[in-house]
């Protein structure tokens, strides 16, 4: 179960530094990097959504984007010993626009 969770926070940052660098591409595009199905990134998206995490569509440059301020952090800690570390974030910018991401990830 342990391996489980952790790879899942592990496809769940891969996702949002996706995200935060618009290197999504179309949703097409991000099931076919991340080995699963266009119904399986929808909900992805979907779920991140209705966990607040405000997340758009470009039309135009084909790519998913923050349409705010996004900082996110998850910690994995058994008995002492830190597991996972993840942390990202980026500056709010609009469909189009350069942005300077900022994450840090340790994996212990």
């Amino acid at each position: 179960m342990k391996r489980k969770v952790i790879g899942e926070l592990g496809d769940i940052d891969r996702v949002l530094s996706l995200i935060r660098t618009k290197a999504t591409g179309s949703t097409e595009q991000l099931a076919a990097r991340l080995g699963i199905s266009k119904r399986s990134v929808e909900r992805i998206m979907s779920d991140l959504r209705d966990d607040g995490f405000p997340i758009e569509y470009c039309k135009n440059n084909h790519h998913y984007y923050f349409a705010g301020e996004v900082k996110y952090e998850f910690n994995v800690v058994i008995y002492g010993q830190d597991l996972v570390n993840i942390r990202g974030g980026r500056n709010h910018s609009i469909c189009g626009e350069d942005e300077y991401p900022m994450a840090q990830r340790r994996w212990s």
